[in-house]
């Protein structure tokens, strides 16, 4: 399990830094899935991970839940059947509501899941059925973020937040998406309603950033909406700004225009809290990028780029951009 894991890890760098083999198989995993193919649809859904184009397979769940967690009435084909038969249209999102459905009735009628439950320790029954809800719910959030941050899409991404409900209803991850669609189609308001239009798509954010209680992915993306820095966000990131483990992708802020009063010592603990984030990513440049605020953090962002992340596809340009004479940019 241990190879298997170094293996996913790999493939994920390799992804990140943009190498050829990313999207090859390696030797391990071909033995492997020989050796044990029931693990072939969460192998390969992990491996599609990094591609944020990759819609993967919104059946897999669903598929996974019906073989190791059956139940009476959960089939898929048998469902799937019934909704033709009704003039339904089994698409993506009544995929994803079956596969909720499911997981639901397997937490209380499963008779492992509901052990597990019962149990006063965490066991593996309960942790799977975690797994295969969070792959189910894992394709509309992508689907999210490909519709309002990479083809600017507002209006079909608030049309998937609205048929995911009730299901999906108050989801954080969800909600920090809707604000991004109502941020988007507050954009193209007319003047006298735009306001309206922005003020709904913070409330939103706001909700999302309280009920994800400190960094993640999501908040960030709440912040996002909200404008980072702005008045909205920055209780947000004064209160999750020193979360431990430190996250790579977390915003960096110096403490100016929203809060006063900043001492020099103050000042080195952000600049420490800025190693300590370029410390913990082996793929993420960008805290990196804040060190170029004055000379001193331009040497040391040289010699972090010089000492780490090779291979990485920035790095020869920022080494030549950073030297300091023209054979030194020749030879980086």
């Amino acid at each position: 399990m241990a190879r298997l894991l170094f293996e996913i890890d790999l493939k994920t760098l390799q992804a990140a830094y943009k190498h050829p083999s990313a999207k090859e198989s390696t030797p391990f995993l071909d033995a492997f899935l020989v050796k044990y193919p029931a693990w072939a649809g969460l192998i390969d859904r992990r491996l599609k991970d990094p591609d944020p184009w990759e819609a993967g397979d919104p059946a897999l769940a669903k598929h996974l839940l019906d073989r190791d967690l059956e139940l009476p009435g959960e089939r898929l084909d048998q469902q799937i059947a019934g909704m033709r038969l009704m003039g339904e249209r089994p698409g993506a999102t009544a995929l994803v509501k079956l596969a909720l459905h499911h997981v639901g009735r397997a937490r209380r009628e499963h008779r492992a899941a509901a052990a597990c439950l019962a149990a006063p320790d965490p066991c593996i029954a309960v942790a799977y059925v975690d797994l295969l809800e969070a792959i189910a719910v894992s394709g509309p959030i992508r689907e999210l973020n490909r519709l309002v941050n990479m083809q600017a899409l507002p209006a079909q991404a608030r049309e998937l937040t609205e048929a995911l409900k009730p299901e999906l209803d108050g989801h954080p991850a969800i909600l920090a998406f809707e604000a991004g669609a109502r941020l988007g189609m507050a954009q193209k308001l007319p003047a006298s309603q735009r306001d309206a239009g922005f003020a709904e798509a913070i409330r939103l954010a706001v909700a999302a950033a309280l009920l994800e209680q400190g960094q993640s992915r999501t908040s960030r993306e709440a912040l996002r909406v909200m404008g980072v820095p702005s008045a909205s966000s920055w209780p947000f990131l004064s209160a999750y700004q020193f979360d431990l483990p430190v996250r790579p992708y977390w915003y960096f802020v110096l403490p100016t225009g929203f809060e006063a009063g900043r001492s020099a010592s103050d000042q080195k603990v952000y600049r420490d809290l800025l190693r300590s984030q370029i410390a913990a990513s082996t793929t993420d440049l960008e805290a990196a990028r804040f060190l170029l605020l004055d000379e001193a953090g331009k040497r040391e962002f040289r010699e972090v780029v010089e000492k780490r992340f090779k291979g990485h596809p920035d790095r020869v340009g920022l080494l030549q951009t950073l030297a300091g004479s023209p054979a030194e940019r020749r030879a980086g």
